[in-house]
């Protein structure tokens, strides 16, 4: 993705959607004003609200405002006009996905303004797999799963296996996670899945036979990884990160993510309704009590730089779901909170309704199930193609319960039919 520097900095498909979304939305208001993608638009609006107010309300710096709102617009244009725009052949979000780690390459190299706020690191250490490439190889993965899967499926599921201890050797532990579980997921579909039959939904119990293979092969991650934590396998950088996070009461996953949704909760009873404002100041230490409570050593340290100056020690929550509660109160917190709703039900059809599709399903599904619950939002063209995959499964879902009501309902009108023409024919022979 190119970007230029406007209110922070924004992709030029951002822009670009931005100035045409008045046309657009002004021609399919039905579209997005009906089913799910109606909710979405009206949790949507109250987020904008939530976050306007909020800011308003706390003082917040003009600049932090700006940044904030615009947040909360950007999201919900690009994700309902990518929506639009792919409706009703999702085959045209393939056509996207395939583009995004090809923009993202050009703009490393080509448009080198803006890169150090975006992939949060200087140009002479963009290279590090922490920063540009973790992007990069994500999006080159998800866009891999939308155009292969139907022709090698195999292969596919492979690649996702062996992006789990990839990603977790080169030290992002969650996306080692994340992708361990699209692999474990599009193998289990793919095994119970019924050929030539065309199926809306998914039975319980293939739902529970899937989860317990996925909760299984995950803790035989969680195992593996603290083995090769306890035998020195890993670098010092995340051998420092595992012994600061393994004393925490929970284990690791309490002393690295559950901390931060510890903070967030905190932070968020004091200002329970309309929040803290956008990147609020850990003023009153919620990141300290929350240490302290789950016993984590270590200090998490988020600064907000103007003109290269610190100027607030942000407060760390590390999720879009809480971090919303946080910032905006709880009518941001309902928009992100319906979006994990929604992605975490899609299990139950899309595979069955979708299953040239698997792959990229499973992927966006653990994606950005993780990236709700216990990641800060990140480029929003990605997020907002995924979240737009999910309108789409679900606009998808309606318009076949609608052809098969209609067939249902011909059916009936016809037998019916032929039961009024039989009639006199039966009288007479009487």
């Amino acid at each position: 993705m190119t970007f230029v520097k406007l209110i922070g900095y924004l992709a030029f498909t951002e822009v670009y959607l931005l100035l045409t979304a008045p046309w657009r939305f002004g021609r399919f208001l039905p579209l997005i004003t009906k089913g799910t993608a109606g909710v979405f638009s009206l949790l949507w609006l109250g987020w904008m609200l939530a976050a306007i107010t909020s800011d308003l309300t706390n003082h917040v710096l003009l600049e932090l405002l700006a940044r904030g709102v615009s947040r909360a617009v950007l999201t919900g244009v690009v994700t309902l006009s990518i929506f639009i725009v792919c409706y009703p052949s999702i085959k045209r979000l393939e056509w996207l996905l395939l583009g995004l780690p090809v923009s993202m390459v050009v703009s490393l190299f080509y448009f080198r303004p803006g890169q150090a706020d975006t992939f949060g690191a200087t140009f002479d250490d963009i290279l590090k797999f922490d920063t540009s490439l973790n992007y990069i190889l994500t999006a080159a993965v998800i866009a891999a799963s939308a155009w292969l899967y139907e022709r090698l499926p195999l292969a596919v599921i492979a690649g996702l296996f062996a992006c789990s201890p990839l990603y977790i050797a080169l030290g992002s532990r969650s996306m080692g996670g994340v992708f361990f579980l699209a692999a474990v997921t599009t193998l289990a579909f793919r095994l119970v899945q019924t050929r030539g039959r065309v199926r809306t939904k998914v039975g319980f119990a293939r739902l529970c036979v899937i989860a317990a293979v996925a909760a299984v092969g995950l803790t035989g991650l969680k195992y593996g990884y603290e083995y090769a934590a306890e035998n020195r396998l890993l670098s010092e950088k995340h051998l420092r990160k595992y012994d600061e996070e393994k004393q925490a009461k929970g284990g690791v996953f309490v002393g690295s993510r559950g901390v931060f949704i510890l903070t967030g909760i905190i932070a968020w009873m004091d200002k329970p309704l309309l929040g803290h404002g956008s990147w609020p100041e850990d003023t009153a230490g919620y990141y300290a009590q929350a240490s302290e409570i789950v016993e984590r050593r270590g200090v998490e340290a988020r600064v907000h730089k103007i003109g290269g100056k610190t100027i607030r020690r942000l407060l760390p929550v590390h999720s879009q779901m809480f971090g919303a509660l946080v910032e905006h109160g709880v009518l941001a917190f309902a928009f992100f909170a319906f979006m994990a709703w929604l992605i975490l039900w899609s299990i139950t059809f899309v595979p069955a309704l979708l299953p040239r599709y698997t792959a990229l399903f499973a992927v966006l599904y653990w994606v950005n199930l993780w990236n709700l619950v216990a990641s800060p939002q990140g480029h929003r063209v990605p997020m907002a193609a995924g979240w737009a995959f999910f309108l789409l499964a679900y606009a998808y879902r309606a318009e076949r319960k609608r052809e098969s009501l209609g067939t249902i309902r011909r059916r009936s009108i016809a037998m019916l039919s032929d039961h009024e023409a039989a009639a006199p024919a039966v009288r007479e022979a009487a």
